[in-house]
């Protein structure tokens, strides 16, 4: 995504008609804005993989600025702060930033007026405005969080979310909310179990996904559509998914938390097991999530592959290292035989565990950042790859947000589990 300097022909006539009659052309672009719904995307002549988007923004009030942030754009830097920073048009609250976007991709944004323009500011999402004038976007109401709404764009040639459709004629599964208490949780932990149509407690057992951020996974990214209509076109078999609540302390229990990884793997699936007819077969469970969530299962998976054997890692966040790493101390000198200076941690710790029945599936968006989180993913698919290990790995178009990772939840059951025609 990139911030382009040249005028539209549509931001040319809106200019030219304001000063025609400001407050007329205004209300007529303001009415259309409504109609159309922003942003406005306008093809490139002559390119035809790219178009132009341009965001609007009208403030109420006199504004001094007006910040927008996407996963897409580069992170916010004192050096590119005016790729960020949206213009003003003439001397209205009309605010606008156009840029050059790949046709096939989706992509979500938040605007914030009057921002201070630090850079590492704390109170910054505070400040944050819904687009009113866009009819797309994504509602995060999380229990015990304040509601926060995030638009988002479909560029033209973007891939639907095919496997997250809700489909009126087919068998659906049910979820069942339960409330597990562990030796690691001071209080009852949330668990949202699915089961699949026709779920019977006394056929042969099921096989499993334990899905982290279960909550996000059933209200925002459609799990359970998903999970219907997989098994409603026979892609996999049926299957129960245990959707576990991290909203309370995600970022403890999500940074390769070993008391965590024990509860779930130790205590957890072992009291779900008395309670729901589940495979004791590592083959047929799979330990899954995303962002800091894919790393967990990712670590989870090493450590407990008696009771997982295979990881759904969703844009694995690979950049992260514990902040006092004893394990480094310990083990300076076999990581100085094992380890490259380009390895990411987790890569590390593949290399110093021993080798696991355990597969893999593997994604990254094309929209995320490079050093951080594409680099570090493709890290650890070729460590894993050296060693030997089954890994499907998958591009998709989009960034680190929430636009793809219900569609590629779909494909990676189809990769770890799926029927042998179905997989990748």
């Amino acid at each position: 995504m990139i911030k382009n300097n040249i005028e539209t022909e549509l931001i040319k006539k809106l200019k030219l008609n304001i000063q025609n009659d400001e407050k007329k052309a205004l209300n007529e672009f303001l009415e259309f804005l409504k109609e159309k719904g922003n942003p406005i995307i306008e093809p490139i002549i002559d390119e035809t993989d790219y178009s132009l988007v341009t965001i609007f923004h009208f403030a109420e009030q006199p504004i001094k600025n007006v910040l927008m942030i996407s996963r897409i754009l580069p992170a916010l830097t004192d050096e590119n702060i005016e790729e960020h920073l949206l213009d003003r048009i003439c001397d209205t609250n009309l605010w606008y930033g156009t840029y050059k976007v790949r046709n096939d991709v989706k992509f979500s944004y938040n605007l914030f007026p009057n921002d201070s323009l630090i850079i590492e500011c704390q109170e910054r999402y505070k400040n944050m405005r819904a687009d009113k004038f866009n009819k797309n976007k994504l509602t995060f109401d999380r229990p015990g969080c304040f509601m926060v709404e995030t638009p988002y764009v479909n560029m033209p040639n973007s891939e639907e979310n095919f496997w997250l459709e809700e489909r009126i004629n087919i068998p659906k599964g049910t979820i069942i909310k339960l409330e597990f208490e562990s030796s690691y949780s001071i209080k009852p932990r949330v668990i949202n179990i699915y089961k699949p149509y026709g779920y019977i407690k006394d056929s042969p057992p099921y096989g499993f996904i334990a899905l982290t951020d279960g909550y996000d996974y059933i209200n925002v990214l459609k799990a359970e559509q998903a999970l219907n209509n997989l098994i409603a076109d026979k892609k996999i078999p049926p299957i129960v998914a245990i959707l576990i609540d991290t909203i309370d302390k995600r970022s403890e229990d999500l940074s390769c938390n070993d008391l965590f990884c024990s509860s779930v793997a130790n205590e957890m699936i072992p009291w779900i097991r008395e309670r729901y007819n589940l495979s004791e077969d590592p083959k047929n469970a799979i330990i899954g999530g995303s962002s800091l969530g894919g790393l967990t299962a990712t670590y989870m998976g090493l450590k407990h592959s008696e009771v997982f054997g295979n990881v759904l890692c969703q844009s694995g966040s690979f950049w992260y290292k514990p902040t006092k790493s004893d394990e480094k101390k310990k083990c300076k000198v076999e990581l100085e035989k094992k380890s490259s200076e380009l390895d990411c941690w987790m890569s590390e710790q593949i290399k110093l565990s021993p080798k696991v029945p355990l597969k893999f599936y593997m994604n990254i968006g094309v929209l995320e950042n490079k050093q951080r989180m594409i680099n570090n993913s493709l890290n650890v698919k070729n460590t894993l790859d050296s060693l030997g290990y089954h890994v499907d790995f998958e591009f998709f178009k989009s960034g680190h947000d929430y636009l793809s990772w219900g569609q590629t939840l779909a494909t990676g059951l189809i990769s770890l589990i799926g029927y042998q025609d179905d997989k990748l």
